[in-house]
Order: C-alpha cells, then structure tokens, then sequence
C-alpha cells in the first residue's frame, strides 16, 4: 500500500451516534484495502455518545477522526475534509448512509476504465431507519454529463430526473484536483452538494455516471423516529432551497453562456421552483415567507400556482420525466422504469443484507 492512500472516505458527522458506527463499518467491510476513512464531528450536541461509538475503530490506522471546536456548518465541514484527505481519490459519504462492500473496487474499475473523468457517481439504495429497502435507483447504462450536452446540462440545473433517477448529489467520487478548483458554496444552505456538482460542471468538468448502486441512502420520514432527520425532510426544506439557488444563480456572473441564458429564462424559473411548489401543493406565500423572490417573480410563482388544476398538472409532469428518461436511454430506461415501478408496488420494505 502506498503512502497517499487511494481512495478518502470523508464522513461529516453531526448528531447520529446510532447510525455513524454502521457507517463506518460498511467502508472497513469493503473489498478495496487502500483507502483511509475520515469523521469531521461538526461540534454535535451528543458528541461524547459518537466519540464513544468510533472509539472501536480508532484502533484501524487508516480511520481519522477531526472534533470541531465550532459548527462549520455543511458546507464548511465538507471543505475541512476535502482539504484534509490524502487520497488521490474522494468519496463523501453521510454520517447515516452506508457503502456497499464493493463500492470501492467498482468505482476503482470505473476510474481506471474512464481515465479522462474526475467524478463519478452512481446509483443507491433507499434505506429506512431500521435499514429496510424501500427502491433503487441507477442508470441504466453510463452517462456523461457535461455542459456540451445542453439537455442534460439543464436536467441537472433544474434538479428533476436529474440526479435523483441516477445518484444522489450529496455521494460522489472525485479526483482530489476538483477540489482546487471547486470551493464549497455557503449561499444556498442544504443545496450546497447539489450546487458543487453544478459549479463543477459550469467550471467544464463532466460527471461520469457509474451504472451500478453502490450506497445505502438513509432517507427518514417525519414521525417515524426520535433520530436526527435528514435535512432535506419535508417539501419546505427543500422548496426554500430551490429558490435560494434560483437566486444565487440569477446574480452569478461567471457562468457558462449557455448556462447563464437556461437560467435567465422564465423556463429555467418554472422548472427549477414554480413546479414544485405546484408539485408539493405548498402555497406560494409559505416560501415567500422564508425566501424574498423579486416581485415579477412571485408573482410568476402565484399565477403557475393558482393558474393549474394540480393533480392534472402532476400526471404532466410526470410525463415529462419519463419521457426526458427513455428518450435519454431507449429500451433500457423502459426495462429501468419497470424495475422501479416493480419495487414501488411492494407490499412491505424488504431488509438489506448484513
């Protein structure tokens, strides 16, 4: 084993002493050896309860554990560790998620298949807090993502199909280069994994996405737990962020021409934030409370709202997804969607393997 690891596993850890163990476990239960684990603690309210649980795999040498004195918040603790890695090679993964045990080995298959590309993503499994599978979700085939490719660009600028049909923003791979060039963004809250990848890819930088699932995505519902929740819980959350990016990307200055035109287009505001709202049926004044919209704008955002028959205009936007996703991967995406809707049809969740 070299010096300088291959791969950085950086886990940010806030609150989640039942679920970092497993976390961690995962990584140390892979097949690839040549990595090293990194926990930044971002100042947790129950950070003697995780430093408890980690102290058993201290012992490993290549597990390094950061306690911060202050809250970085998301974005500053995820800069901390990128700066912080040895690895050639960064894999984020969250402090309640899991790899598979050969997440490492795949994505060192795909790195050395793909020697052009800086990052990679791939497909996960959704798991509840009692680690039951509810669906996966990949890409039927590889997929290069890059501003040259202008459909697929603006997908992954209105965050709809893309990422979510094909990976989760927030766990990637990436070469430790991308990093220097790319500097966590503090203006968009918990949008800041979604707004690294689109930096990324305003910067010139493509995202190969592997076809395989290789991670556990934790996702816990309101009610269902006492557990620290995900962020992104509940459409309000996620609605306050969208139009936070909205804006943060109305007053960029440095983007792409053909980015910068999509996002100065009354398109690019009703994909990205009027839909939804109308999608979540949340009305227009309880995101306007949280976040100023110019008034032009909010008053786009009303009209679309009120101006639709809601569950009509869902089954359209629905519509639109599937199609964006066969036209995108023919008769693969129609066997994909199949798959999904197979597993979606479940009675019950089903449990992962150990």
């Amino acid at each position: 084993m070299s010096s300088r690891p291959f791969f950085s596993v950086l886990i940010p850890s806030y609150n989640r002493p039942e679920l970092i163990g497993s976390a961690v476990a995962s990584v140390l239960a892979n097949d690839w050896a040549d990595f090293e684990v990194i926990i930044s603690d971002n100042q947790s309210p129950r950070r003697s309860e995780i430093v408890a649980v980690l102290q058993p795999y201290l012992d490993d040498p290549r597990v390094h554990l950061h306690l911060q004195p202050v809250n970085l918040f998301e974005a500053g603790n995820r800069d901390f560790l990128f700066q912080t890695a040895r690895g050639e090679w960064q894999v984020v993964l969250c402090d309640d998620d899991k790899l598979y045990p050969h997440a490492l080995s795949s994505l060192a298959a795909a790195i050395s298949e793909q020697p052009a590309a800086d990052l990679f993503t791939f497909g996960y499994t959704v798991i509840d807090e009692h680690d039951r599978v509810s669906l996966s979700r990949r890409a039927p085939k590889p997929l290069l993502i890059s501003a040259r490719d202008d459909r697929l660009m603006r997908e992954v600028l209105v965050g709809d199909a893309l990422p979510f049909w094909l990976y989760h923003p927030a766990t990637f791979c990436s070469r430790r280069s991308v990093h220097d060039r790319i500097k966590p963004n503090r203006d968009v809250g918990i949008g800041d994994d979604l707004m690294f990848l689109i930096d990324y890819i305003n910067a010139g930088g493509a995202i190969q996405v592997v076809p395989d699932v290789l991670m556990y995505y934790r996702k816990m519902n309101p009610g269902q737990s006492q557990l620290q929740m995900n962020q992104s819980a509940g459409n309000l959350p996620n609605l306050i962020t969208r139009a936070k990016i909205l804006l943060h990307l109305a007053a960029r200055q440095d983007l792409q021409p053909a980015i910068a035109s999509f996002v100065a287009s009354s398109d690019f505001r009703r994909r990205i934030l009027y839909d939804p709202v109308i999608w979540a049926g949340f009305p227009p004044n309880e995101v306007l409370s949280h976040v100023s919209l110019p008034a032009a704008w909010a008053r786009e955002l009303a009209e679309s709202f009120h101006h639709h028959w809601h569950s009509t205009y869902r089954l359209r936007l629905s519509l639109r997804r599937l199609g964006f996703f066969v036209s995108v991967f023919g008769c693969a995406g129609f066997v994909a969607l199949g798959s999904l809707l197979r597993q979606k049809l479940r009675a019950f969740p089903s449990t992962p393997p150990a």
